[in-house]
């Protein structure tokens, strides 16, 4: 594990191993289709996302490494 000396270090190291989930979800009926950049693993992305939502099924299509840093969530047309 590194240890870190200052917030900066901090930010970085924790961006520096992210991730671009892809899914396809489906909710109440409708299908769409969601990508999350994220430093986190996919089984806590689902449980996050699915937390406060019922009927809902999240099926992952896609998990690839990314150079973004910045951790988002966005519906994507497919």
């Amino acid at each position: 594990m590194k240890v870190t000396q200052n917030t900066q270090d901090l930010t970085q190291y924790t961006h520096q191993n992210m991730n671009k989930l892809t899914y396809l979800i489906t909710e109440n009926g409708e299908t769409y289709s969601m990508e999350f950049i994220t430093d986190r693993t996919a089984s806590w992305t689902e449980s996050q996302y699915m937390r406060n939502r019922s009927n809902i099924q999240m099926n992952l299509i896609g998990e690839e490494p990314t150079d973004e840093t910045e951790p988002t969530a966005r519906k994507i047309d497919f």
